[in-house]
């Protein structure tokens, strides 16, 4: 059996229809390549001060990738963020990064190959 696509939460079932028999597996996640990254900051971050942004390699159907280790790259709205990327470790990115001054709706863009991802807009104070 081919599973062709990424699924969270799948379950088979098979039946034995002469001996009317059915039975299915537990729960597992059928992994796809990387599709996304899904970035987390810091509630308030401060500008000067630094804050924590995660980045999640996932893949479409939302199964963090434990086995990612590609380099990406990153930028933000304001131009100001410091540092880059840390390597991945079982599919997280945890970074503490600064930004020199306050700005209004900042989004963190991380960049590897072909997929591209932004955060949500933050304020930094």
């Amino acid at each position: 059996m081919t599973i062709p696509n990424a699924y969270h939460l799948d379950k088979l079932t098979v039946t034995d229809s002469g001996a009317s028999v059915t039975s299915q597996t537990g729960v597992f996640n059928v992994f796809g390549p990387l599709a996304k990254f899904v970035i987390s900051v810091d509630n308030s971050p401060t500008h000067g001060t630094p804050f924590t942004v995660k980045v999640f390699a996932e893949d479409s159907a939302g199964n963090v990738l434990r086995g990612y280790h590609s380099p990406t790259t990153w930028s933000d709205s304001s131009g100001q963020i410091t540092g880059s990327p840390a390597a991945f470790s079982a599919g997280l990115s945890t970074n503490h990064v600064t930004v020199a001054n306050s700005y209004s709706t900042d989004r963190i863009t991380v960049t590897s190959g072909s997929v591209s991802s932004q955060s949500a807009a933050v304020n930094i104070r």
